[in-house]
């Protein structure tokens, strides 16, 4: 897609556990995403490495005194999770219409 452009490199810290329940940074009702605290869930995972980054600086390529980029994998299912079939019981391929529900 980039031709070869986009050529991301990262470091890996962790794994940590965070010091609340999953409940805490995500619990929201499935139409909206009033409850989350994702930025919580960002600060106290960082909090928690913060010892192992040697130099942060590296993480600014802009200048701005800030992380430029921040990836957290998670164990277990997102709230963001939404199951799609791709098969139906007769194996014909399905698809997923506007409104995001499995269409046949």
């Amino acid at each position: 897609m980039s031709g070869g452009l986009f050529r991301p490199k990262f470091d890996i810290y962790g794994p940590v556990t965070l010091p609340k329940a999953m409940e805490y940074y995500g619990k929201s009702p499935e139409s909206s995403s009033s409850g989350e605290k994702s930025i919580d869930l960002v600060n106290d995972a960082l909090s928690l490495i913060v010892d192992s980054v040697a130099d942060a600086s590296v993480y600014d390529n802009d200048g701005d005194n800030l992380i430029d980029c921040v990836y957290i994998i998670y164990a277990g299912i997102g709230q963001n999770y939404r199951f799609l079939r791709l098969f139906d019981g007769d194996g014909r391929v399905g698809k997923v219409d506007e409104d995001g529900k499995d269409a046949w």
